[in-house]
């Protein structure tokens, strides 16, 4: 089991996949959809 599935199991939101704005970032960032209806909310992870 990696790290980020070990993480994954203590939260509860997803962790998602690598962030596409990571260059805004330091470091290894993930973002996950949590909602998309009417107005997008997303989790991001560091």
């Amino acid at each position: 089991m990696t790290e980020k599935e070990k993480y994954q199991e203590t939260i509860f939101f997803p962790v998602g996949d690598p962030n596409p704005y990571g260059k805004y970032f330091v470091g290894q960032s993930y973002l996950a959809p949590v909602s998309t209806e009417q107005v997008p909310i997303f989790n991001v992870t560091f």
